[in-house]
């Protein structure tokens, strides 16, 4: 939970970073903040709802942060409306990948998919969309879909490799669950015997 809090506070600068100083700069931490707010609001809205009125910790931990990851490449591009409706439907798509996840069930490691991926291509579909809604981008659409169907087809190229690999050096057989190799905790946070 502290590292979710560290993110929160710096994901702003540190994407802010790839800009040039000036209004564009200032425009995406404003939008970053607006978004990982959204997304914070809508993962402790969506989460007791899906939880028979409980939060859970992996969505408040991950989910929380999908606005941040969907934002990036529109951040200095769209309003702060835009920035909230992003963050926004980015935590709920996280919130329910993480609590009712059809495609990997409890095997998300790292949120991999929940946080990371999910939210990511909700960005770049975003991007593609943005150029219609926002004039004067400077975004072509193509580009941003081809930027997209890249990235994706990396991702599954690499990921593929490194299954690959670890199926050939030898893993335990349940290396894909923290509980291999965290200790289990009670309701209270403290370590089973």
């Amino acid at each position: 939970m502290l590292c979710t809090v560290f993110w929160c506070l710096f994901w702003a600068s540190w994407g802010a970073l790839a800009l040039r100083s000036g209004p564009g700069q200032t425009t995406a931490l404003i939008n970053t903040v607006l978004a990982l707010l959204a997304s914070s609001v809508a993962t402790f809205a969506l989460t007791p709802i899906i939880e028979n009125g409980k939060l859970t910790t992996v969505p408040i931990q991950n989910a929380t942060l999908a606005g941040g990851v969907s934002i990036g490449a529109t951040a200095n591009l769209v309003g702060p409306f835009g920035a909230l409706v992003i963050g926004g439907c980015a935590g709920l798509l996280s919130t329910v990948g993480f609590t009712k996840s059809p495609f990997f069930g409890d095997c998300d490691t790292c949120g991999i998919s929940n946080l990371h991926g999910m939210p990511g291509i909700f960005g770049g579909l975003v991007s593609i969309a943005v150029p219609f809604m926002y004039q004067g981008t400077g975004l072509v659409p193509a580009h941003q879909a081809i930027g997209l169907a890249g990235t994706l087809v990396i991702a599954c190229v690499t990921g593929t490799i490194t299954g690959f690999i670890l199926k050939a050096v030898g893993t335990p057989e349940e290396s894909f669950t923290d509980d291999t190799f965290w200790a289990e905790c009670d309701d209270k946070g403290i370590a089973k015997q």
